[in-house]
C-alpha cells in the first residue's frame, strides 16, 4: 500500500514538472521568433550616422511611444480650446451671439460704411 501512494505522489509529481518544463519550453520558442520590424522616420541627418538596425528599431519604437502621447495630448488641447471658447461666449449677451452666429456663417448684415468726401482737387491749390 506504501508503495503504491508513493508511486502516485511520484507519478502527480512528475506530471506537474513536466508541465512546468513545457511550459518553459514554449515562452523560450516565442522569445526567439524574430519580432517584427518597426518602420519609422529618423530624424534629419540621423541616417549618417551609421546606426545599426538595432539602433533603428529602438528608435522606432520611441517615436511609436511618444506619438501615442503626443496624440493624447493633442486631443486635450482641443478639448480645453473647446471649453474656453464656450466660457468666452458665455460671456456674451444674446444679440452678441446672435450676430457671431451670423458673422461665422457668412452672412454679412454689415451696416453701410459711411461716404467719403470726395477728394480735394490739388489743382486748385496750386492756382493760388
Amino acid at each position: 500500500m506504501k508503495r503504491t501512494v508513493l508511486m502516485a505522489v511520484a507519478l502527480v509529481l512528475s506530471f506537474l514538472a513536466g508541465g512546468w518544463l513545457l511550459s518553459g519550453v514554449t515562452t523560450r520558442a516565442a522569445d526567439d521568433e524574430p519580432k517584427p520590424k518597426l518602420r519609422g522616420t529618423l530624424y534629419k541627418q540621423w541616417k549618417e550616422l551609421g546606426l545599426t538596425d538595432e539602433q533603428k528599431q529602438r528608435v522606432y519604437k520611441i517615436q511609436a511611444d511618444y506619438k501615442v502621447k503626443i496624440e493624447e495630448l493633442g486631443r486635450k488641447i482641443a478639448a480645453l480650446k473647446k471649453e474656453e471658447r464656450a466660457k468666452a461666449e458665455a460671456v456674451l449677451t444674446p444679440a452678441q451671439k446672435a450676430r457671431l452666429k451670423e458673422l461665422l456663417s457668412g452672412i454679412k448684415d454689415t451696416p453701410p460704411a459711411k461716404e467719403k468726401a470726395p477728394p480735394k482737387d490739388k489743382s486748385d491749390e496750386k492756382d493760388k
